[in-house]
């Protein structure tokens, strides 16, 4: 099923022509000092290894996306 079709109730217009589209957004709890100091602890991530654990979770949920893209069968 194509995005326009599972989402039509929700769309209000569509711009054509566009190859991809990129979403972009902020963790709230680690766009400050005091968000980054609460946030990591509890996740038992140490500041020296936030790094590793941000490209860890960019890549799963990039596989994600692209498992439940495929199942749509939308192309990348």
């Amino acid at each position: 099923m194509k995005p326009m079709e599972l989402y039509k109730e929700k769309i209000v217009g569509a711009i054509r022509g566009l190859d991809r589209i990129r979403f972009r957004g902020t963790l709230r709890r680690l766009a400050d000092d005091s968000g980054m100091r609460t946030f990591l602890p509890r996740r038992h991530i140490l500041f020296k290894d936030f790094k590793q654990w941000t490209e860890r979770f960019t890549c799963a949920l990039r596989k994600s996306n692209e498992g439940r893209v495929k199942q749509l069968g939308i192309p990348i």
